[in-house]
């Protein structure tokens, strides 16, 4: 590396790293925010599914006909309290399922066993319906609780007394076998979240001491001093967007830090809800598979030197810091688009989509999470971002050889 080049590097980290409030702003809090909100949420999420799971159902049954009472007495619901009245109550009952007092009410037809054994196909079904309120989280779960568990085994019971068995009412039993590589499975659930995390991790490192390490040079004077020393203003450029991508990617591992840290505390954030027990085993093994982990850090680092070279360009063109953060708010703006779109689509994507710069990028973050990237999707997006890299530099270096970009005239 040219001494020059390696000169300015110096000096850029050790401003940094000796200057207090820049290594709590751009190492030490980013850990600490991260670990602090998803801890808490994972804390706040598991106490609330935890909550809906021990919480004991109330429901009222209106016109409860003989059947239903005879089931319930054979099939005790131990997470429900079932409550029985007329119908002259459904007012109040009502009433009580709005303000939460209640959490459903199931109303049965009148004469509801009759109508049951009389029914025929040119006949009205007997009827059951369910009050329910919408806006009550209990009373939501009750609903369903009621429709995909008690009234099925019963509506089964029913059809098993009034035929002798209820498969006589089905023309095929189904069934399912997951046939997928488990961890690919939990990769998924990984890569629908993570590469978008990582990218916007990655920006706002830099974005940090990016917007300072020029903008704020050039608004306090020091940026000129500098620029008439022998050093080459190519090596100052060099210098600097080298020492920002250093600080942009340790701060994004501060940052990642930080989300292990809270993953014992945030298992509903950071799980695969589709991912079988072998399949969340997989991801353990994953997350420290050194292939992957060496795939990740150099399309990280590959990302990380886009970012910091975008950073630079709009810190080159400001004239002071104030200036450099309005420009580089659309930009962030446009990084989070980019990101969250990865997080959109079906299917495996066209290999022209990793040749778009940044885009490409976070979408290859998430294949080579979930165990589908391929060396032609890891070349072609190396090839365009290295490209697409060569053209910021190049226009950073001629801002810096520019006087009146360089100095505000």
């Amino acid at each position: 590396m040219n001494r020059e080049i390696l000169t300015v590097l110096r000096k850029e980290l050790a401003r940094v790293f000796t200057d207090r409030r820049l290594v709590i702003s751009a190492f030490i809090m980013p850990a600490l925010t991260i670990a602090l909100l998803y801890g808490v949420m994972g804390v706040m999420i598991t106490r609330m599914v935890e909550d809906r799971q021990e919480h004991q159902t109330e429901i009222a049954v209106i016109d409860a006909p003989a059947s239903f009472a005879t089931y319930i007495e054979h099939h005790p619901q131990e997470d429900m309290t079932l409550q029985l009245a007329d119908a002259s109550r459904l007012p109040e009952l009502k009433g009580l399922l709005f303000t939460g007092e209640l959490d459903a009410v199931l109303a049965f037809d009148k004469g509801f066993d009759t109508q049951l054994i009389n029914y025929k196909s040119e006949t009205k079904q007997p009827g059951i319906k369910i009050y329910y309120n919408a806006a009550e989280d209990y009373s939501v779960d009750a609903r369903s609780r009621l429709m995909n568990g008690l009234l099925e085994d019963y509506e089964a019971g029913v059809l098993t007394a009034r035929f002798g068995d209820a498969s006589y009412l089905t023309a095929f039993e189904t069934s399912d076998e997951v046939v997928a590589d488990p961890k690919k499975v939990a990769g998924k659930g990984i890569g629908s979240f993570l590469p978008l995390l990582l990218s916007i991790f990655l920006f706002a490192g830099g974005m940090g001491v990016g917007l300072d390490a020029i903008a704020g040079e050039k608004e306090r004077g020091t940026m000129a001093t500098m620029l008439v020393t022998p050093v080459r203003r190519e090596a100052i450029a060099f210098g600097k967007l080298l020492s920002l991508g250093v600080v942009a990617f340790l701060s994004s591992i501060s940052t990642m830090i930080g989300m292990v840290a809270s993953a014992p505390f945030a298992t509903f954030l950071f799980s695969n809800p589709e991912a079988e027990s072998e399949g969340a085993a997989a991801a353990a093994g994953f997350m420290i598979s050194p292939g992957y982990i060496a795939a990740l850090l150099f399309i990280s680092i590959v990302l990380t030197m886009l970012y910091v070279a975008l950073i630079s360009l709009v810190s080159v063109y400001a004239r002071n810091v104030k200036e450099a953060g309005t420009y580089i708010t659309p930009v962030y703006m446009l990084v989070m688009l980019l990101g969250v779109l990865t997080t959109f689509g079906t299917g495996q994507p066209a290999l022209w989509v990793f040749g778009i710069p940044i885009y490409g990028n976070v979408m290859l973050m998430k294949m080579s999470l979930s165990y589908e990237m391929t060396w032609q999707m890891l070349a072609l997006n190396t090839a365009v971002s290295l490209v697409f890299l060569a053209i910021l530099v190049a226009v950073i270096r001629k801002m810096f050889n520019s006087e009146r970009v360089m100095f505000n005239v």
